[in-house]
């Protein structure tokens, strides 16, 4: 039997929606092209999109929960970590028009209808046996992540119901909270990714960390929330990367807007391995303010980041010390460029250095028949990271499945076997660094001397 104070994750390594694939029309691509202004059949391209990638998501749990059952059934026991790819072909290959509804309803009856056998520790609830606790999607898993899309599939959330973005100072009763039932059709209209992430967690009896779609947001001339009863105010959108977290009952908990985006330029003759890759994510995007977690019971806490969040262990240290986390998930889509060389070490160093759990949880990697320019090559790699540093499980680059077991005891031991947490000398030894400067050099303090 499984300790108290474990829990059971899964990690989707889902195919990546292409450019290509968009549906859009020449005139939709351009990344200063407002959502609000699209054509009904631009409209309708993008909504058909990202059903087809709920349809995916749909095959590809469908295929791993029967995969994991039939490999436990055959041990006589649920071995952990499972491991299971699948071919590209696996998958939807055109748009599905179906509602985010029926797609729920067709995974329920398929999860059911299964013809391995349940396992002993699922627990029925409902129409579904939760075979986990925690569900992690990819970084744009239903957008294509180029700029000339973000406009076109972006999305308005509300605010969580939750008191996970309180920040210091802030109560939670002044957050403003998910909106009522009474505005579910419009939000369903307008969000369609966001809706069926809601509704994924409530049928599935699990939390979903949502990996990441792009969130819209309309804000009036003083920088704050648009009055949508305020006709003839001067409004701008600001787009982010945004990942939403849902509970066990689908109550959207935490909204995580990426805080550090990614702009780098490696020159195909600077790079080592000669492949190069220049990206700028703030000439679209905006960025996040604010650290997020969220509780998740009985493990504790766990703290969320996107892609090049993995970069910024400051990042991790204030979510482990501040929000006391035991589990980071990191939806990811690092490239060919950068992922064989930093991807697993940076995933690696974030876990050991903290010493807990860390999930990267990326697109499955372009399949060899695309190419060409103006899609962006994913590494995929989904990985699991025990608290040692160790790697538990990883993908390669198929679509795919990582099954895991977390177990508090192991962050709880190993933190008190190596005490690094209550061994660190901030404010007596380490020099305060307050700036650091695009030139690379380091910003002093004005009473020092450069």
């Amino acid at each position: 039997m499984a300790p108290a104070s474990s829990i059971r994750i899964c990690v989707l390594q889902l195919p990546a929606l292409l450019r290509r694939e968009s549906g859009l029309s020449p005139g939709a691509l351009s990344p200063s092209h407002s959502p609000l202004s699209l054509s009904s059949r631009d409209s309708q391209a993008v909504l058909e999109r990202k059903q087809q990638q709920m349809v995916r998501v749909k095959e590809a749990l469908t295929a791993a929960v029967s995969a994991y059952r039939k490999a436990a059934g055959v041990a006589s026991s649920a071995q952990l970590p499972f491991v299971t790819e699948f071919q590209q072909t696996a998958f939807s290959s055109s748009p599905a028009p179906a509602s985010s509804t029926s797609i729920l309803a067709a995974l329920s009856e398929s999860l059911r209808a299964s013809d391995a056998p349940t396992l002993p520790h699922e627990k029925r609830e409902g129409s579904v046996a939760p075979l986990f606790d925690l569900l992690v999607l990819p970084e744009m898993w239903s957008t294509p992540y180029h700029a000339s899309c973000f406009y076109a599939f972006s999305e308005s959330l509300p605010a969580p119901c939750g008191s996970a973005q309180v920040k210091s100072g802030e109560s939670e009763a002044a957050l403003p909270q998910e909106k009522p039932a009474e505005a579910a059709e419009t939000l369903a209209q307008l969000s369609p990714s966001f809706e069926f992430m809601k509704g994924l967690a409530k049928q599935l009896k699990v939390c979903v960390v949502g990996g990441s779609i792009v969130e819209r947001r309309e804000v009036g001339a003083d920088g704050k929330d648009a009055d949508e009863n305020a006709p003839g105010e001067k409004r701008k959108v600001e787009l982010y990367n945004t990942c939403c977290v849902f509970d066990r009952n689908g109550a959207f908990i935490a909204k995580h807007r990426k805080l550090h985006l990614f702009d780098i330029s490696i020159l195909k003759a600077d790079d080592p391995r000669g492949k190069g890759m220049i990206f700028r994510e703030s000439d679209t995007l905006c960025a996040g303010t604010s650290l997020t977690s969220f509780p998740l019971a009985p493990f504790g806490n766990v703290g969320v980041g996107i892609c090049y969040d993995l970069r910024f262990a400051e990042m991790a240290l204030a979510l482990t010390q501040q929000r006391q986390c035991r589990l980071l998930c990191y939806p990811g889509a690092f490239n060919k460029t950068t992922g064989p060389p930093h991807w697993s070490l940076l995933l690696r160093a974030r876990a050991l250095d903290n010493q807990v759990y860390v999930i990267g949880c990326s697109p499955a990697a372009l399949p060899p028949s695309v190419s060409g320019e103006g899609e962006y090559p994913v590494y995929g790699h989904s990985t699991v990271i025990g608290p040692y540093g160790d790697v538990l499980a990883e993908l390669g680059g198929a679509p795919g499945a990582i099954f895991a077991s977390l177990e508090r005891r192991h962050v709880d031991l190993f933190r008190k076997q190596v005490p690094t947490s209550v061994q660190k000398r901030f404010g007596e030894v380490y020099t305060q660094v307050t700036e650091v400067r695009g030139s690379g050099c380091m910003h002093q303090p004005p009473d020092k001397e450069v």
